[in-house]
């Protein structure tokens, strides 16, 4: 049994322990949002096999309803549609980034993650809000926040939250007005 079983280690979140003077977690700095994900199979998996793209929680269940050959699989989060498995052998998704959300500490927020930049959009009330973009690659520690030099790339970034976000607007008024305010600083 045990070598046709997936085995898989992650949470959903880390926490701060003090990094950039905070504690807890409900927010998208790297000790909060990049966790671990260990897997292991021994007859579907190779072995020792470190990937080093972005995944998500999402992408974990989209993996585990494809092995499970749910009829809905392909139904499941459009936006991305990451097999963990196939990464494993060295398939890399179409779409390079994840999407992460939160509350606590603020209102709302979203974060669009890719290999090299990190955008974080946060709410605090229907016209109140905040935003950081963080080049993952020139500053790992994420404490230079280069949104305001780089107006092309958070337009882009926040053009991709506004296409993740669209197919479930319909589901939440709370989540139309947050969209709205996306809408808006995408096209300015």
């Amino acid at each position: 049994m045990w070598d046709d079983t997936l085995l898989i280690c992650t949470a959903d979140h880390g926490e701060m322990i003090g990094n950039h003077g905070l504690y807890l977690k409900s927010n998208f700095y790297e000790e909060s949002s990049h966790v671990p994900l260990i897997m292991t199979w021994p007859n579907g998996l190779p072995a020792g096999v470190k990937v080093e793209e972005v995944v998500s929680l999402q992408d974990l269940f989209t993996t585990c309803v494809e092995l499970l050959e749910h009829p809905m699989a392909k139904k499941y989060l459009p936006y991305r549609h990451a097999n963990l498995i196939d990464m494993a052998y060295g398939m890399i998704p179409e779409n390079d980034r994840v999407f992460i959300e939160t509350e606590g500490g603020c209102e709302w927020g979203i974060c669009n993650v890719s290999k090299q930049y990190k955008y974080s959009f946060y709410t605090y009330s229907d016209v109140s809000w905040d935003h950081s973009l963080f080049d993952l690659f020139e500053d790992p520690g994420e404490n230079i926040n280069i949104a305001e030099e780089h107006p092309e790339q958070v337009k882009k970034m926040r053009q991709e939250i506004v296409h993740y976000l669209e197919p479930d607007v319909d589901f939440s008024h709370y989540l139309y007005n947050k969209l709205a305010i996306l809408k808006k600083l995408a096209c300015e």
